[in-house]
Order: structure tokens, then C-alpha cells, then sequence
């Protein structure tokens, strides 16, 4: 079943900065599990060479490879192993816990918290205060700020609004399910996140179950609440009903 895998969701593989971590026919989690594999093997190692030295004012630790052409703002801190990329821009107070790949051009804004085992494609965003946890986003793909991400793959250009949660783990913390053309998919992982393919965007403060799957050029509009597959090039909008009444105005203290 081809929306049970990335090849559904994600149509630019071949362009992603790190050959052969991505592949068509893998389902969500084994691209998980080839997320672990790199992050403990080729990153560890990658992370070890000698690369630019901080800047005044960054706090690392452990094995950090920073190339030339990163610009790293005072107050950053950074826990290898972790590898920045030319171009990419860390501003002031974000933290980063390895193991991490920031790749080139991206933009980290103030505040934010990039989680073990995140990889951020080129020129990919994260905004202010937002934490990310865990995730795969490709290139030219953004978070918003005050959002979190926690355990998902986010396609080329995706779009998570602020104040988005990528919900990451069922309340009875057993594996995430996800129910795609009538078929019932355990996917192998407690914690899972969202798959949203390329282009899809989520608008603001949007909530995403853990499973959920939603394909490409898809737009949930602000303040839904997601579960399960959604086929690409879907439009989602939640409807709410408001009461309005007459009120005595009154001053405030």
C-alpha cells in the first residue's frame, strides 16, 4: 500500500542532503530507525573532525563540527555531537542537545530547542521558543514559533504554525496506530509523532495525534484537531459555534 510509505508523502528524496537516509519505500519507522543508525554511526564520526572554532559567547560541549560561514549568536549553547552546516544561523539562547544536524542555510531562532535526534535539511526553520524532538525536516521545510514537534517527518516546504503540536505519544503509551484505507497499521513505535508530506501546511495552534498521517499539498486550517490519515491535497477546517449576549460594561481594576 504506497500511503503506507515515504514515497507517498515525500517526492523529492533525491534532493536531501544526506544520501540515502531516505528511502520510497520505507514505511515512517524504518526511516526512524535509519535516523538512529546514522546519528550513532556516520554523525558521531562526522562530528569528531576539526572544524571552525565558536564563537565568543557559545557554550559547547563535546565533539561539535561547525563550518565555515555559520553564524552562531552569543548565548547559544550546543551538546555533541552535533554538526552545523555553512550558512546555517543560531540565534541567541537556543539550545541544542545532540546528537544534531543543522543543515546549510537553516534558521534557528531565539530560544529554541532542538532535541536528540533531529535533522534539519537546507535552509529548514524553527522559530522562536519552539522545541523539536526527534525529527526528520527537509529542506525549506519550517516550524513556527511556540510549537513542538516531537517524533515526525516533515516533507519538503511543510509548514507547522505557531503554537502547533505534533503530539508524539498515546496516553495508554502504547504504539502509535494509524488507520489508512480501511486498514488498521500499528507503526511500531510509542512514540510517534505526525508524517506530513510535502508542501502540506498546518495552521495555527493545530494539535496532531500521535499516528497521524497527511499527505502532500494538504492544508489544515488554524485550530483543528487531527487524527489518522489524511490523502493529499485535502483541506481540513474546523467548525465551532459561538454564543454572543448582551453584557453591562464594566471597568476593570
Amino acid at each position: 500500500m504506497i500511503e503506507s510509505t515515504a514515497g507517498y508523502y515525500f517526492k523529492h528524496i533525491d534532493e536531501f542532503p544526506l544520501p540515502g537516509l531516505l528511502c520510497e519505500s520505507a514505511s515512517p519507522a524504518e526511516l526512524f530507525s535509519a535516523l538512529k543508525v546514522f546519528y550513532d554511526g556516520e554523525l558521531t564520526e562526522w562530528a569528531k573532525r576539526k572544524g571552525e572554532d565558536p564563537p565568543v559567547g557559545v557554550i559547547v560541549s563535546g565533539d561539535v563540527f561547525i563550518e565555515r560561514d555559520a553564524d552562531i549568536r552569543p548565548g547559544v549553547v550546543i551538546q555533541g555531537p552535533a554538526v552545523i552546516c555553512a550558512g546555517a544561523q543560531i540565534n541567541s539562547n537556543a539550545v541544542i542537545e545532540g546528537p544534531v544536524y543543522v543543515g546549510e542555510g537553516c534558521s534557528i531562532a531565539a530560544h529554541a530547542f532542538l532535541r536528540p535526534y533531529t535533522v534539519l535539511g537546507k535552509k529548514a526553520g524553527v522559530g522562536h521558543a519552539s522545541e523539536v524532538k526527534c525529527c526528520l525536516v527537509q529542506n525549506g521545510a519550517k516550524i513556527a514559533s511556540l510549537a513542538f514537534a516531537g517524533d515526525s517527518l516533515l516533507g519538503k516546504g511543510a509548514r507547522v504554525g505557531s503554537g502547533v503540536i505534533l503530539a508524539n505519544r498515546r496516553f495508554d503509551q502504547s504504539n502509535a496506530r494509524v488507520k489508512i484505507m480501511g486498514e488498521l497499521l500499528d507503526l511500531g513505535r510509542d512514540f510517534f509523532g505526525c508524517v506530513l508530506g510535502d508542501y502540506s501546511r498546518l495552521g495555527a495552534n493545530c494539535v496532531t495525534l500521535p499516528g497521524a498521517h497527511i499527505g502532500p499539498f494538504c492544508r489544515i486550517m488554524p485550530q483543528t484537531v487531527l487524527r489518522g490519515f489524511l490523502p493529499e491535497a485535502t483541506s481540513v477546517t474546523a467548525t465551532q459555534q459561538l454564543e454572543c449576549k448582551t453584557i453591562p460594561p464594566m471597568e476593570l481594576k
